[in-house]
């Protein structure tokens, strides 16, 4: 009776031992893929703020500032996630500013201050609106997108394909000009 119950211990121990994946084990793509409800088999690497202010200062890349408790962003991912994949895009950039403005005052102003131009107007006063895609070369902003953000009707709207596609289309031109800037 006691070697029934070890081999079911053990058996228990190894179906779900070697089956589990802890949380800080998954990859970028994986959280991503969790968050947003994508495809593992995305290009989206979580950045930090000091990697999206030095990407907008000094780098290249593409950053999709977005937070997956909004409507729009959770509608904007898996369209930016197919537009880059029919581009071959390997590498989006993905950050969330939500907590930002409360923990790091200085560096969500530096943010603002370096997006100014592209921000929204909320009362006079200029807001982050998301979700935000940006195409940076050398520091410099060649390309931008809030389709959603812009639009804020479509956040909370159905996408019908037709929408879906413009979007898509959109995505499309802007990672593709990106490409096509070096």
């Amino acid at each position: 009776m006691k070697k029934i119950v070890v081999f079911i211990i053990l058996l228990c121990f190894f179906v779900t031992g070697c089956s589990v994946k802890k949380v800080n084990e998954l990859t970028d793509a994986e959280k991503f893929a969790n968050e947003f409800n994508v495809s593992d088999k995305n290009p989206f690497v979580y950045a930090s703020i000091d990697d999206v202010i030095h990407i907008f200062t000094s780098d290249t890349g593409i950053i999709f500032i977005a937070n997956s408790d909004e409507e729009g962003s959770l509608k904007a991912a898996p369209i930016l996630t197919d537009a880059a994949k029919s581009v071959n895009i390997e590498k989006i950039y993905y950050y969330n500013p939500k907590k930002l403005k409360e923990s790091s005052p200085k560096k969500y102003k530096k943010l603002l201050e370096i997006i100014n131009s592209y921000l929204g107007n909320d009362s006079k006063n200029k807001k982050l609106k998301l979700p935000n895609v940006y195409t940076v070369k050398s520091g410099k902003i060649i390309g931008y997108s809030n389709y959603f953000s812009s639009n804020e009707q479509l956040s909370a709207d159905k996408l019908t394909k037709k929408k879906k596609s413009k979007i898509r289309n959109e995505y499309i031109n802007l990672l593709k000009d990106f490409k096509d800037a070096d």
